[in-house]
């Protein structure tokens, strides 16, 4: 039973360690299963002592049936649990790390406050599970010491190249990683592992480099969304051939003022529109975007918050789609308040 192999000593050393923790998961949770006449005993008589009431404890195991031994497991198993994700003692994290239960050693992998030896031997454990788990966790923190950070990033890049994909995932939920991790997944063999690191938005500007020119077109496309590329690269993609690289180019935010231009006539709709929505696109770009053959993007022109007073007004009255007609109308009507507003109070005070 997992809650009892937590009790076996392995060394002499470790006895006082482990009886601790066993006696804190025991009189939890063994004896609030034990009979009504029991408890009842226990308050008539001298309170024993913490290691003779654990002892009872153990010797009635083996009255008990299966039902009572199977509760009894559960609520030992969940008390492992809670305390493998709460506590901050590294003793105690290093004795749950042992634990034969997986779901045990994921959540001490997972703990803040677990030590990095800890972490370093369930960095081997079988289970991908609880590998991933110290990928979750794994922090590097510039102010440590040189030892420790180079023991950080070593392991870091042990787990980069772990033959599970789970675990290689798992460091690309992380935000405290060192470089050269981000480097080791740049060469990841499964294109979502590279896909997923071209997204991270800590992911350096050489590793977004690299998966601009990746073999595979959604890692590249993913890259160049990325707004840590640096623009040469956004404008040196805007001519590329497939229309996904393309819109890419005209997502990301820092997409220069020349290129938008240019992919304002591109032969794509979908390119077309990006342009039209995109935050940076010149007034003068949106008045030549105005006479697009799709409704969509004009309609991108008239809700951009760049339309001036006389944009708006020639597509509130001369669009032929009507609902490019009502946006230019909506949007028009509070800047002629304002400007009514204005020429009243400026008579109003000239008089």
């Amino acid at each position: 039973m997992r809650g009892i192999s937590a009790l076996k000593m392995r060394t002499p050393s470790h006895r006082s360690g482990i009886v601790a923790a066993a006696i804190a998961i025991l009189l939890t949770f063994v004896s609030s299963v034990a009979g009504d006449g029991t408890r009842n005993r226990a308050t008539e008589q001298v309170k024993p002592s913490i290691e003779e009431q654990l002892r009872q404890h153990l010797r009635k195991l083996r009255g008990w049936g299966i039902s009572q031994l199977m509760r009894t497991e559960k609520k030992v198993d969940n008390e492992q649990k809670r305390r493998a994700n709460t506590s901050s003692n590294p003793r105690e994290l290093a004795l749950l790390a042992q634990d034969e239960d997986v779901g045990v050693r994921f959540l001490v992998a997972v703990n803040r406050y677990t030590p990095l030896g800890t972490l370093i031997g369930l960095a081997s454990d079988p289970k991908p599970t609880v590998r991933s788990g110290v990928a979750l966790s794994l922090a590097y923190d510039p102010l440590d010491s040189e030892s420790v950070r180079q023991v950080v990033e070593d392991l870091g890049i042990r787990l980069a190249r772990d033959e599970q994909v789970l675990v290689r995932l798992g460091l690309l939920t992380n935000d405290r990683l060192p470089e050269r991790v981000f480097e080791t997944l740049s060469a990841d063999a499964d294109f979502m592992v590279r896909t997923k690191l071209a997204e991270h938005h800590l992911a350096p500007q050489r590793v977004l480099m690299d998966l601009a020119q990746d073999s595979v077109y959604t890692v590249r496309a993913t890259a160049l969304r990325h707004r840590n590329l640096p623009p040469d690269w956004l404008r040196q993609a805007s001519g590329d051939p497939l229309p996904l690289i393309r819109m890419s180019v005209t997502s990301n935010v820092n997409t220069p003022l020349s290129v938008l231009d240019s992919l304002a006539s591109d032969p794509d709709p979908g390119v077309r529109l990006l342009v039209a929505n995109h935050q940076r696109t010149r007034l003068a770009t949106l008045r030549r975007m105005s006479g697009d053959p799709e409704v969509d993007v004009i309609l991108a022109v008239a809700n951009h918050p760049t339309a001036d007073r006389a944009l708006l007004t020639k597509l509130a009255f001369e669009a032929e789609e009507g609902a490019v007609r009502s946006t230019a109308q909506r949007r028009l009507e509070p800047l002629l308040r304002k400007e009514i507003r204005e020429d009243i109070l400026e008579r109003w005070n000239s008089d």
